[in-house]
Formats: structure tokens, C-alpha cells, sequence
């Protein structure tokens, strides 16, 4: 093949990565060591790290320092921050320069001049601009810790509002790293306490179990949990828990993203057949469950109070 043939086809392959490419792929365009130091030696070619080449002619720019970053490794991808600037999540922009940051299998024996190189068993990426990136999701649980609550929250809210992740993929992601060493496992704790969604059991619901702790109050009556939707639907629906003597329904909502239009249709209607059916709705969020506990237990007994009322099972005081 003659030289030009090579340069033509290096110049393909380099289009579709940001005109960056590494030795392997040189060598599987029938290329050779000594092609390659003859284009370094002329310029033609430049190398950012050890078997890392970039077209001269091309213009730097942070997705090409991003696509260098994972020419490195066949299993290499964008982490950290400058995945969170890859999905073009709050708070996190590209700049050129910045070093980037890599994740590769646990055994991997990897070094970069590019970036900071971190190790993992649960590697799990998508991609952007034809770069391997990690997934949204996990993303966000690598960058909170660095942002506390407040800051956090905007984020990912923001990433539902744009569409960049729902909340079911933020809680599947939770289940698989929930047993790792994960720095910041308390705030990503925190974040699926408040978007939780339905069908998604994680830790027997989280917020439930703070709720129980609250029930076991003694001035707050005993509750049945999980019981079937009490208007006799024949889905498979269920209410969180019960009194049943005055039929009083306690709800849990457990997600900050609460105001979706069909979550608030869908809790609408299951408030309306149980009052058709006899009962009084009572919805706790978790702002109120993790920091008024107090108000919850005075709500509940002061309902139950004037349930035993109607019904003329104690007096008046």
C-alpha cells in the first residue's frame, strides 16, 4: 500500500474520532512503527501520550482531549466530572485543558498523561459523540458527593427535566452499586430516599422504615401495611398502611419528582376510590417523614380521634 493510500485511510478513521487515533489502529491499516515516527518526525502527526496520535491539522479541542483519554485502554471511559460535563449536566462545563478522568476494569494495569485513571468492577458506559461514556446515572452518584444537597438536587432534577436520565434509571443504577464502597454512599442514600419510584424495592423502601419508626409511636394506632387497594380492585395494587378501625389510609410518597402529571393523576384517582369506599386519605412526603416526624403523629391521631368521634366510639372530651 502506498503512502498516500495509508494517509487516506488514517484520515478516515481519525474523522470519526476526533481526528485522534491510537497504535493498534495504525497497525490494523497495515501500518508500520517506522510509518509512524516518519509522521511524527515531519509533523504530519503529533503524540499526546505513548501510542496516541492526533492529525496536525486538526484543532484541539475537549472532545478530542476526551477521545485521546480512551484510545488508551480498549475498555477505557469518560468518569467522573468530565462525564458529567459529556451529558451537559448542571454545574459542569468542558474546558479545554482540564485534565480529564477514565475508568477502567479493576485489573486493568493502566497509566495516562491524559487523565486520572480510576478502577472499577461495575463499569457499565453508553456513548456521546462516539465516545465511550459512563451512564448517566452513575454519573451523578461519582459527582453529588462533591456537591452536597442542595446542589445535588438541582442536578438531578434538572437531568429528569431534560431528559438526560428518569428517575427509574437513577434508582436500577442505585441497586447495583448499593453494596460498594462508593464515596458519598449517605447523600446518593439521601437521593434515592426522595426519588424512589414505584416498583423499585430498595432497601424494603427506605422511607417506609422511617415511617414505621414514627408508627411506633404509642400515640399513634396500630397500622396494617401493604394492603390491598381497599376499593377491591382486581389489579395489583396496594395501599402503604392502615388503621383499620377507622379506616384511615396512609400514603408514603417517597419521590421529590412528585409532580409529575401522571403520578398526580394516578395518586388523584386511588384518593378518590378510597374515599368512594368509605375511607380518609392521609399523604406523607419525605421532608415531612425524615424532618417533622412530630406533625405526622399529631395529623394521625387527631384524624383518628375525630374518626372515633363520627363513629361514636368515645365522646367528646
Amino acid at each position: 500500500m502506498t503512502n498516500h493510500a495509508f494517509d487516506r485511510r488514517i484520515e478516515a478513521l481519525a474523522r470519526t474520532q476526533q481526528y485522534a487515533f491510537n497504535r493498534p489502529q495504525v497497525l490494523d491499516l497495515d501500518g508500520t512503527d517506522a510509518m509512524i515516527n516518519a509522521r511524527l518526525t515531519n509533523n504530519v502527526w503529533r503524540s499526546p501520550d505513548l501510542g496516541l496520535y492526533v492529525l496536525n491539522s486538526s484543532k484541539p479541542s475537549w472532545l478530542q482531549d476526551a477521545r485521546l483519554a480512551t484510545l488508551g485502554h480498549p475498555e477505557a471511559q469518560i468518569s467522573g466530572p468530565a462525564a458529567a460535563a459529556m451529558h451537559q449536566l448542571r454545574y459542569f462545563e468542558r474546558r479545554v485543558g482540564d485534565l480529564m478522568e477514565i475508568q477502567v476494569p479493576l485489573a486493568a494495569n493502566h497509566r495516562s498523561q491524559l487523565a486520572r485513571v480510576r478502577r472499577s468492577s461495575n463499569l457499565v458506559h453508553t456513548f456521546r459523540y462516539g465516545i465511550p461514556v459512563q451512564v448517566p446515572a452513575h454519573t451523578v452518584f461519582r459527582v453529588v458527593r462533591k456537591l452536597g444537597w442542595d446542589r445535588s438536587v438541582k442536578l438531578v432534577e434538572d437531568a429528569f427535566r431534560e431528559g438526560i436520565l428518569t428517575p427509574e434509571e437513577l434508582c436500577l443504577r442505585y441497586v447495583d452499586i448499593a453494596g460498594s464502597r462508593l464515596p458519598g454512599m449517605a447523600l446518593i442514600r439521601g437521593i434515592i430516599e426522595v426519588y424512589g419510584v414505584e416498583g423499585i424495592a430498595i432497601a424494603a423502601s427506605i422511607l417506609e422504615e422511617d415511617f414505621d419508626i414514627v408508627g411506633e409511636d404509642p400515640r399513634v394506632p396500630s397500622m396494617a401495611r401493604e394492603v390491598p387497594a381497599v376499593w377491591g380492585s382486581n389489579s395489583k395494587e396496594r395501599n402503604d398502611r392502615l388503621i383499620r378501625l377507622t379506616k384511615i389510609l396512609c400514603e408514603i410518597d417517597g419521590r421529590r419528582w412528585h409532580s409529575r402529571l401522571q403520578d398526580l393523576n394516578n395518586d388523584r384517582r386511588r384518593d378518590q376510590l378510597a374515599v368512594a369506599a368509605g375511607y380518609v386519605v392521609l399523604r406523607f412526603g419525605h421532608e415531612q417523614i425524615r424532618h417533622d416526624p412530630e406533625s405526622v403523629i399529631t395529623i394521625i391521631e387527631r384524624t383518628h380521634r375525630e374518626r372515633l368521634l363520627l363513629m361514636g366510639l368515645v365522646s367528646a372530651a
